[in-house]
């Protein structure tokens, strides 16, 4: 009997270890699971919210990269406009520059033909003057002479030789043809009254003046020559031909 109850004692001890194992490692186990369980929803959420970054991310690099394609055809059309715009002001510029050239030198070339033609002019008006000294017959010079000299000397009774200075003792006189002892008379008188005092008469005879009188008073000079009239009208003449091809 105390085999028996020792047997049975055994066995209720070793069913209530067995019993209390299972308890504990069921224990375990469904401790263990609710603690897989829980990391495993951790871990779907930290996919999930990984995920949801991710495709953040993606959309983000998706809308710069669509924004940087955009800003890349806004420039390269901006750049594109520039250079055309920069084409057409080169264009226009050296079209502007052409024409201002040819203007220039259409201008030039005007020039050049007008100072052709005044230059041509003048030199005939030279000419000119040259022959009618030539030709003039010695009887007309002398009469023109005598009508000039006559005229200088009704100027000179009305000159005012009030420039002329006080230390001018002589006058020079240059005549287109001899003047006679009268008239030389004639003009020391009036230089005598008109400076207030007696001064010395040089004359001297110069032919190219073809007529009239050249009075020097130290260094003012007083030209009524015949040469003098004709180098004035043909001076004047050539101011004329330069206001007309100006």
């Amino acid at each position: 009997m105390l085999m028996l109850g020792f047997v049975i004692a055994q066995i209720i001890i070793f069913s209530v270890i067995i019993i209390v194992l299972k308890r504990l490692i069921f224990q375990d186990t469904t401790s263990a699971i609710n603690r897989i369980n829980r990391l495993d929803s951790i871990t779907r959420e930290k996919e999930k919210m990984l995920s949801q970054k991710l495709d953040e991310t993606e959309k983000y690099f998706e809308q710069r990269k669509k924004e940087m394609e955009d800003e890349e055809k806004r420039l390269k059309l901006e750049a594109q406009r520039a250079a055309n715009q920069l084409q057409e002001d080169i264009v226009k510029a050296a079209k502007t520059e052409a024409e201002d050239i040819i203007k220039k030198a259409q201008a030039s070339r005007d020039k050049i033909k007008a100072d052709a033609i005044i230059e041509a002019e003048a030199r005939m008006i030279d000419i000119c003057r040259d022959i009618l000294g030539r030709v003039l017959s010695s009887v007309v010079q002398t009469q023109m002479n005598e009508q000039l000299t006559q005229e200088f000397l009704a100027d000179l009774e009305q000159a005012d030789l009030g420039k002329v200075g006080k230390e001018v003792n002589q006058v020079d006189i240059i005549a287109g043809r001899t003047l006679t002892e009268e008239t030389k008379k004639i003009i020391k008188k009036i230089l005598d009254n008109k400076l207030g005092r007696p001064v010395t008469v040089e004359v001297k005879e110069d032919r190219a003046l073809l007529g009239g009188l050249v009075m020097k008073f130290g260094t003012m000079v007083v030209d009524g020559s015949l040469a003098e009239h004709v180098k004035e009208a043909s001076d004047q003449m050539k101011d004329e031909l330069s206001w007309k091809h100006a």
